[in-house]
């Protein structure tokens, strides 16, 4: 299995692998036990639906592992080798993870693998806040779709709250986002950055119930 690299130095633990494959696969061997429930994998090359997934991945009990568009890492294939997860989890369409590794990941579970998707990257996020959140939540999220820093800070606050990550453009707010949020009609929303990363209108197009904070 792939090696955990660790660091221990002024109460700091470190975790790495020599790339983004294999640091994501010894972050899971260092969390997950053997058996987990679900494993999402996420194209490694683009972040948006990876953050979204990572809410969704904590709700449900499973790691976020990355994948190349046409070939699974050698690192991710050990983890899920380990994991021997009950079923597996594409975030994002073919054009971020093709078919072909859809195929391959087949072997690694005795359940299933979906694919949770849509037209965009705002419409995944809303494909996977439905899956992975079918009922009501105390709080949503809704971070910049196009730059990453916010919503990758604010990662962990949706996944302890049970919570799920939607994106918007930095000058609207895309329509899969406020129809999901009208389904959830959660009683507060969470915007993390500046305005000029979710923008100043977003408010506007967002349920009337809710009560939209930025942090």
């Amino acid at each position: 299995s792939p090696q955990v690299h660790t660091l221990w130095f002024s109460g700091v633990h470190r975790l790495w692998g020599a790339d983004r494959y294999a640091t994501a696969a010894d972050v899971s061997a260092d969390t997950f036990p053997s058996g987990v429930p679900v494993v999402f994998i996420a194209d490694g090359e683009s972040f948006p639906d990876t953050l979204s997934a990572g809410a969704a991945a904590s709700a449900l009990g499973g790691p976020v592992l990355l994948t190349r568009k046409t070939v699974l890492p050698w690192a991710t294939t050990v983890e899920l080798s380990r994991l021997k997860p009950a079923s597996i989890v594409i975030v994002g369409g073919e054009d971020a993870v093709s078919a072909g590794v859809q195929a391959q990941l087949g072997a690694y579970t005795t359940g299933t693998v979906k694919r949770w998707s849509g037209v965009s990257r705002y419409d995944t996020s809303a494909a996977i806040s439905q899956q992975a959140f079918p009922t009501g939540a105390p709080i949503a999220y809704v971070a910049s779709g196009v730059a990453f820093a916010d919503a990758l800070a604010g990662v962990p606050t949706p996944a302890a709250d049970g919570a799920p990550l939607l994106l918007a453009r930095p000058d609207s707010i895309p329509p899969a986002t406020p129809t999901d949020l009208q389904r959830r009609a959660p009683p507060s929303i969470l915007m993390p950055g500046r305005p000029a990363a979710c923008p100043p209108a977003s408010p506007a197009r967002l349920p009337p119930h809710a009560h939209p904070d930025r942090a």
